[in-house]
């Protein structure tokens, strides 16, 4: 299982807004317990960033791999959200503390 299916399947479940205010608290949660699968999102995700895939084909990866959350939803690009994901996970893997709104 992939790091992203991991994140997918297991975080984002389909009562996941029940226990998590936002979509960023879950990946927060994932880079909490799953420290060993940060680095390898965050290759994943920049890899999907990169590509040349479309929205449409992202929401095929992201369904395909577990997710229970559509960015379109929060008025989000699936793109635009990899992107804060990927951000996420590279202030874990640097060590620096979150970002604060």
């Amino acid at each position: 299982m992939s790091a992203l299916e991991l994140l997918g399947g297991a975080y984002f479940y389909q009562t996941w807004s029940y226990d998590y205010p936002t979509p960023e608290a879950v990946v927060a949660h994932f880079l909490d317990d799953e420290p060993e699968s940060v680095v390898e999102l965050l290759t994943e995700v920049d890899r999907l960033i990169a590509s040349d895939l479309s929205e449409s084909q992202l929401d095929d990866v992201l369904d395909k791999a577990g997710f229970c959350y559509s960015p379109r939803l929060d008025g989000r690009t699936n793109r635009g959200w990899l992107k804060v994901v990927a951000a996420m996970s590279a202030r874990r893997v640097l060590r620096l503390p979150p970002e604060h709104d």
